[in-house]
């Protein structure tokens, strides 16, 4: 398989705070985004990231496609 172009993909979470989205537009082909985590243990607690509203909103505002990921 041959692949012709290579995509700058970023990932941004909760410690990603105040970066300027329409730069970041002009340097990456899109973005994953944290939605969230689960806590310790087998029946650790739900955690949406801190940052997922914030994320999602410079997203969509400057055109950048996103896509999203969980942990665990």
């Amino acid at each position: 398989m041959e692949f012709t172009k290579t995509k700058k993909i970023a990932s941004v979470a909760w410690t990603q705070t105040g970066f300027d989205f329409s730069k970041l537009a002009e340097e990456v082909d899109g973005i994953i985004i944290k939605v969230g985590a689960r806590g310790w243990g087998a029946a650790g607690p739900l955690n949406k990231d801190a940052q997922f509203a914030n994320h999602i909103k410079g997203a969509v505002e400057h055109n950048i496609p996103y896509g999203f990921y969980f942990t665990s």
